[in-house]
């Protein structure tokens, strides 16, 4: 299959991938940046987000390139999902250690920190939904191309 047939049949499935790892990064990015702002450590937000939409952006289309692959794809498929997956889990579980840092940081200040922790577990929460969806999203997309796959070497052998 070439890239373009992938892009085609699992444009959605891929798009939903990374959108559910924007909006999971999102999610505890906010109220950590918040949590920083109140304790006076500096954030930026915007290089923040931005550097991690750029290599979310460049796993997920490293993840249709492997599924066009002709011949061994499905472990370099597989291989790039696990690094995506990893990727997006490393940040996550980073994002919400550094809020508990915050908060604990917070805390030994002499700061009330009894809404925030409630918070941080409510976005980690969708988080960690979210990052749910989007590893559901990947195994559709791996679905859809190895059903397309097999019709294409099904109708080979069929034609022979």
């Amino acid at each position: 299959m070439s890239f373009a047939e992938v892009a085609r049949l699992t444009l959605r499935e891929h798009l939903a991938t990374y959108a559910a790892a924007s909006l999971a990064n999102i999610l505890l990015v906010i109220p950590v940046s918040q949590f920083a702002d109140r304790a006076g450590l500096s954030t930026n937000l915007t290089l923040t987000v931005g550097l991690h939409q750029l290599l979310v952006g460049v796993l997920v289309v490293l993840l249709m390139v492997s599924g066009s692959i002709p011949k061994t794809w499905r472990w370099q498929y597989v291989a790039t999902g696990f690094l995506f997956a990893g990727y997006v889990g490393f940040r996550l579980s980073n994002r919400f250690l550094l809020g508990l840092e915050v908060i604990n940081a917070l805390a030994l200040g002499g700061v009330s920190v009894a809404g925030m922790i409630p918070t941080l577990y409510s976005y980690g929460l969708g988080a960690g939904a979210m990052f749910t969806g989007m590893v559901l999203a990947m195994r559709r997309a791996y679905g859809r191309i190895l059903s397309a796959r097999s019709t294409v070497l099904r109708l080979a052998d069929d034609s022979t």
